[in-house]
């Protein structure tokens, strides 16, 4: 499975990084489910998981770094655990 975000701060899974989102890292289902879970800011609305940083950007070279900084943590996480 693959997680990834878009320019929203959106976060989904899937088999494939459609076009025009960003991967975030690869790995088992629920590992990585509960990896980007616990790090990811949880939105008020229908339970969406959003990169923390990326909805506050004001510009896309800032939400570029957050989403960079996000993956970094998530593929630490899932190679630790």
């Amino acid at each position: 499975m693959q997680s990834y975000c878009w320019r929203t701060g959106l976060i989904e899974f899937g088999r494939s990084t459609p076009r025009g989102a960003l991967p975030i890292a690869k790995g088992p289902g629920r590992k990585l489910r509960a990896a980007v879970s616990a790090v990811a800011r949880h939105s008020y609305d229908a339970g969406q998981l959003l990169v923390p940083g990326i909805p506050e950007a004001v510009n896309d070279t800032m939400a570029l770094t957050a989403a960079k900084n996000f993956q970094g943590i998530i593929r630490k996480r899932m190679s630790e655990e």
